[in-house]
């Protein structure tokens, strides 16, 4: 992956993606991830890019296209196979490679 710059808005900062997308080298790959989050739901996401920083003004967002999610009925019918989603690194608790079934994340529990 090619390394992107950015600025901060407030300071005019460089910003480079492994500054900001602490699991790059993880979700960068062209695999298919199983992705835990924090409120319970999972989603199998494929071609996962990171959102730059000058976008939302925060760190660590990443888009995927959507292969199966596993949700509320009400977040099912959102998030639709072959639909994007938008996430944060804060809140995934792991991370899995469905082409091989290795947990390539998980969250360290402070």
């Amino acid at each position: 992956m090619e390394q992107a710059i950015s600025y901060c808005p407030f300071c005019g900062t460089d910003i480079s993606i492994k500054d900001t997308h602490r699991l790059e080298d993880i979700l960068s790959a062209d695999s298919e991830f199983q992705i835990g989050f924090a409120d319970g739901t999972e989603a199998a996401v494929k071609g996962c890019h990171p959102i730059d920083f000058s976008i939302y003004h925060r760190t660590g967002g990443w888009t995927g296209s959507v292969v199966e999610f596993t949700g509320s009925e009400k977040q099912k019918q959102f998030f639709k196979t072959g639909s994007r989603i938008d996430f944060y690194e804060e809140d995934i608790l792991s991370i899995r490679n469905n082409q091989n079934g290795e947990t390539v994340y998980q969250r360290q529990q402070s």
